[in-house]
């Protein structure tokens, strides 16, 4: 099944939301325009880059099942504050994973990442790397 995604600078594919059940929108002109153009972290490396329109590569991937969405991929929402006193400015960035995860989940995970110092290239407006407060995830697609 040919199917959307986007490929990170260390080569890992990230495999965007997409639904077999939406034939109007099985077509390599869809594209999730909720969350381009925004800071997207990589599940393998960490790195968090801005992918456009023009980065959405077709390529052939497992099929999705139309009756359970299995191999279905969730892009979220996570955002935090700097880990800097006094300037907490917002630090936002979209993240792919698997169709089965919920908030909770993603929110554990990513305060878990945070911790290791997993997310690399994620800083507020004044350069302050990520605190550990998660108040924000929600699913965008």
């Amino acid at each position: 099944m040919i199917r959307p995604s986007l490929t990170c600078e260390c080569g890992c594919r990230m495999w965007l939301p997409y639904r077999k059940s939406q034939p109007a929108v099985s077509e390599p002109g869809w594209v999730p325009k909720e969350f381009l153009s925004r800071e997207m972290a990589c599940p393998e490396c960490g790195r968090a880059s801005a992918y456009g329109v023009r980065d959405v590569r077709w390529a052939e991937g497992a099929e999705i099942d139309p009756v359970t969405g299995g191999d279905e991929v969730s892009c979220w929402f996570v955002e935090t504050v700097c880990n800097e006193q006094r300037c907490e400015l917002p630090i936002g960035f979209h993240w792919l994973t698997g169709g089965h995860s919920g908030p909770e989940e993603i929110r554990f995970r990513t305060l878990r990442l945070f911790e290791r110092g997993f997310f690399k290239s994620l800083l507020c407006g004044r350069g302050h790397p990520p605190g550990t407060r998660v108040p924000t995830v929600r699913r965008v697609g």
